[in-house]
């Protein structure tokens, strides 16, 4: 891997996927979902789906529910 040893190349990226798993889970949880969603972040071409549905579905937190008035 050139100047730093394997180990720590394994760190990094172990470190980076923590991170992002932690980022989902706060983003699935913001969005109504259950964090679980954010596990698909680990398969390849399936995450783009997820992210695109969740770009386009309604979010609680910041899109209140219709009032029945």
């Amino acid at each position: 891997m050139g100047f730093l040893p394997d180990w720590l190349w394994l760190l990094f990226a172990g470190l980076y996927v923590f991170a992002m798993m932690a980022m989902s889970c706060v983003i699935w949880s913001r969005a109504g979902k259950s964090p679980y969603y954010a596990l698909f972040w680990l398969v390849p071409y399936v995450q783009l789906l997820m992210f695109w549905m969740l770009a386009f579905q309604r979010w609680p937190a910041i899109d209140p529910p219709d009032s029945e008035a």
